[in-house]
């Protein structure tokens, strides 16, 4: 089965007049599966201070190359979860929407990096202890209210590859606790490569690679293939597209040694920068590849 995702935003939030029109953009597209564009929590980040007591939005910063700016969370006591912001989201989209709506989360390592810490929690470790267990507990709600798809985003791990067995550790109470939603880890930006089978023993039913920022993992997936479904991010709304011309045979080669049943295309990071227009021809670009690589897959 081919699916045509995406991560984030999929509208601006200044130029998206309502949320219906965020979601009906995307089925129009031909998505298989949408976000809400964060249209009521403006990013991954801030999303997670909503469900949050004990931190503060603090002052931008980069969201690690992802195109857009996040709040750098700043801790002025012990995280409790106060709210299933989530879960309010989410129904309110899924609503207006006839195909599964996306929840994106920023995960706990991610966090954990972001965060300014005045001294609550000893260790970074216990900081990213503690917005697991905040995470635990949305994913667990979002779980039980319905949501079929659930995205942790952790960019991060990238920068630090030797904390692969601690995100691991982190993130299989959340696996757990996902109950028949599916669960995707995200990652964009360079340095997948050496971690390629790393990655794969992360607790996730997708694993999602930027194959735009890390063109070595087409070789990769050809020769070694996954042991996990992939979310294959084939566009950048901060960079040029790579030609569809060359992509495509070398990614259909890639997927011959692809043996698992659904294989999913999209952005690379979020849209949330973008124009409208842009937008769409990222999505409409993606498609495009995805339509080109349906015929190698069985059942696609």
């Amino acid at each position: 089965m081919i699916s045509l995702a995406h991560n984030h935003s999929t509208l601006p939030a200044d130029t998206a007049p309502s949320l219906g029109t965020v979601l009906h953009w995307q089925e129009e597209l031909g998505c298989d599966v949408l976000t809400d564009g964060f249209f009521y929590s403006r990013d991954p980040v801030w999303l997670v201070l909503e469900l949050t007591s004990g931190a503060d939005p603090g002052g931008l910063q980069d969201y690690f190359g992802a195109g857009f700016s996040v709040p750098a969370p700043i801790i002025r006591d012990h995280l409790h979860s106060v709210r299933n912001a989530a879960v309010e989201h989410w129904r309110a989209a899924q609503e207006q929407a006839s195909r599964p709506v996306k929840v994106v989360l920023a995960g706990p390592l991610t966090m954990a990096e972001l965060t300014r810490d005045r001294g609550v929690y000893p260790t970074r470790a216990a900081l990213s202890e503690a917005w697991a267990t905040l995470l635990l507990e949305e994913v667990a709600a979002l779980a039980e209210a319905g949501a079929d798809w659930i995205q942790l985003d952790e960019p991060v791990i990238l920068r630090r590859p030797s904390e692969v067995r601690f995100l691991r550790s982190l993130l299989e109470p959340i696996w757990e606790a996902r109950g028949r939603a599916r669960l995707i880890v995200s990652t964009w930006g360079p340095g997948a490569a050496p971690l390629y089978a790393q990655l794969h023993s992360i607790p996730a039913d997708v694993l999602a690679l930027d194959f735009v920022s890390e063109p070595g993992l087409l070789g990769l997936l050809g020769t070694v293939g996954a042991s996990q479904e992939l979310y294959i991010g084939v566009a950048r709304a901060n960079a040029e597209f790579p030609v569809l011309e060359d992509l495509a045979p070398s990614l259909v080669q890639a997927l011959k040694r692809y043996h698992l049943p659904a294989v999913h295309f999209g952005p690379a990071c979020g849209l949330g920068a973008a124009s409208p227009e842009r937008a769409r021809a990222v999505l409409e670009y993606s498609a495009r590849v995805a339509r080109t690589c349906a015929s190698v897959l069985p059942g696609a």
